[in-house]
């Protein structure tokens, strides 16, 4: 790509090559789960409330099942250490096209795009965790899990709901006894699934979606159906999140007896949070004096995930959703550099530090016309350059130099 090209020369004007890879954030602070532990494993906390609405949960390793830490009160004896064998089936939505895992004995693992993912059940199998969803960004858009007592012949069942023999994405599809779901597109290229486990199940198609594209700014950056309390949502990737399919906009009832959530950072699609809650409820109402949705959600959050203020834009659609805001900051990078490399860890580290979002693009991600025109928009012709937007205008751009004070060039940027 020309732009690209000249970047490249450009940069190497004033600062020496050197890579950066789009690397993972990773998990520090006060968290169970220590940064040297969370590089060798794909976690996954699960959130279950109990009769009584008490939400609790579980953070454990995705690829083994291995209990890491627990968060609330938890009647099972889930103890660090402690693994699942769980019966597994995962289908995945990319662009339109819906394939399927094959269905594995034994309670093992099912390999999603080179990830292992795991669904749980208990022990003893006599007793199931509830349904999982969660809706990610790229590469699976959408990946969907469910959990049962007894293994599925899916490939019998799914072709008599809605599934050709080539298992292309239809509007509406049933997951095997009595479960019926759906696929919410709220944004080009993203999608919400929508789904309950009751028999009276409201599907909404694809064709249908326009109730989430209405409301497509507040999902990308306020996700307004979670609790006041939540956290600020950035970026639908984020927290993508999914309720009974007969949730409206309108009265923000949810009807059936459980309620789901799921969630996962847009830096990390790997780790996976999940809510869950039981009896009819107002998204974000005390439930019998009890903790809400949207607060159990939070709480995990704060706790697994400190470091949230650096994210990176995997799509350049999302550009137009951040564009939105009047204020917001972007970092400028690319794997060939090597002031890039010195200085991604600080923009990242003094962003969390200071609870600033930057949000990171690399632009030797993209190779198109877009990419020329947001890098003519912000005027980087150089990286790695950070670029301040304040009340919808430019009001800061700042290359980072190698021959100078890095480290107080990238504080005084952020801080400012």
């Amino acid at each position: 790509m020309k732009r690209n090209q000249n970047l490249c020369i450009i940069a190497a004007l004033f600062i020496t090559v050197l890579a950066i890879s789009a690397t993972k954030f990773p998990y520090r602070g006060e968290a169970a789960v220590s940064q040297e532990t969370a590089g060798q494993k794909n976690l996954a906390a699960i959130l279950s409330s109990d009769a009584d609405n008490v939400c609790a949960g579980v953070v454990m390793d995705a690829k083994t099942g291995e209990i890491l830490d627990q968060y609330g009160d938890i009647d099972d004896p889930f103890e660090p250490g402690a693994t699942f064998k769980p019966f597994v089936t995962a289908i995945m939505l990319e662009k339109g096209n819906l394939s399927l895992t094959d269905t594995i004995e034994g309670g093992t693992y099912t390999s999603v795009n080179g990830t292992t993912i795991k669904n749980y059940s208990d022990q003893s199998g006599e007793k199931s965790f509830y349904d999982l969803y969660v809706a990610l960004n790229e590469p699976f858009l959408v990946r969907a899990w469910e959990s049962r007592r007894d293994p599925i012949d899916f490939s019998k069942e799914i072709a008599s709901y809605g599934f050709d023999e080539k298992n292309k994405y239809q509007p509406e599809f049933l997951l095997g006894r009595g479960f019926t779901t759906s696929v919410r597109e709220i944004a080009q290229g993203y999608y919400i699934l929508a789904g309950n486990s009751g028999t009276e199940n409201k599907v909404i198609s694809k064709a249908n979606s326009n109730l989430m594209k209405e409301l497509l700014h507040e999902t990308y950056l306020n996700y307004p159906y979670m609790d006041a309390g939540l956290m600020e949502v950035q970026n639908v990737g984020e927290a993508a999140g999914m309720y009974d399919s007969s949730f409206s906009v309108e009265n923000e009832i949810v009807h059936e007896t459980k309620t789901f959530a799921g969630f996962a950072p847009y830096d990390d699609p790997e780790v996976i949070f999940v809510v869950t809650m039981k009896g009819e409820s107002k998204i974000g109402e005390e439930v019998n004096g009890r903790v809400p949705l949207a607060c159990a959600a939070t709480a995990v959050f704060e706790q697994y995930l400190p470091e949230r203020s650096f994210k990176e834009i995997t799509d350049l659609k999302q550009m137009e959703y951040l564009e939105a805001r009047s204020d917001y900051m972007l970092y400028f990078s690319r794997p060939t550099c090597a002031a890039c490399k010195r200085a991604e860890p600080l923009v990242r580290n003094t962003a969390n530090d200071l609870k600033k979002d930057v949000y990171y693009l690399n632009v030797d991600r993209f190779d198109d016309e877009a990419l020329e025109q947001i890098l003519s928009q912000y005027g980087v012709d150089a990286v790695p350059c950070a670029v301040k937007v304040t009340d919808g205008k430019i009001s800061d751009k700042r290359v980072f130099m190698e021959n100078g004070n890095m480290k107080e060039d990238v504080d005084r940027f952020l801080k400012a």
